[in-house]
């Protein structure tokens, strides 16, 4: 929470987050320029370590449908959803499917590491992308130098 004056003795200025936490050592300094707010500064705390998260996916090429289908038609549907309400059966399909798919459809290989730091997303990916479109552009002297500076 921002508590300190930005404009001589007042707090006009918010800052909004997604998170408690998501940002350190807020501080106000003097104004830039010719403003008459101040310059509000703050630390964004990001994990540099890689994340080595692996994805799972189902290898349904390799799959047993039959063992698939076996373990569901062995279920007695009719004597385990009497009495009980639609979310219940809906939870207890779902726990069934995921029970049987577990013992039938294996995992493909070992999944793919992500190597991306976490503050590299998408967007930002997308706008180096431009980026470095604009710069060979440049190079080649088919965009004037002008405009390259508009875009970085």
């Amino acid at each position: 929470m921002l508590d300190m004056p930005t404009r001589n003795s007042a707090l006009l200025d918010l800052l909004l987050t997604n998170g408690e936490g998501a940002l350190d050592n807020m501080t106000t300094s003097d104004s830039l320029g010719y403003s008459n707010h101040n310059i509000v500064e703050f630390k964004i705390p990001v994990s540099t370590l890689r994340t080595s998260s692996r994805t799972k996916a189902l290898d349904f090429r390799r799959a047993s449908f039959n063992m698939l289908r076996a373990q569901m038609q062995e279920i007695p549907w009719e004597a385990c959803m009497e009495g009980k309400g639609a979310c219940e059966c809906w939870e207890f399909l779902k726990n069934s499917l995921l029970e049987a798919q577990e013992q039938s459809i294996i995992y493909k290989g070992k999944g793919r590491l992500n190597k991306r730091p976490p503050w590299l997303n998408n967007e930002l990916l997308d706008v180096l992308k431009s980026k470095k479109e604009a710069y060979k552009l440049w190079k080649g002297v088919q965009i004037p130098a002008e405009d390259y500076k508009n875009l970085a």
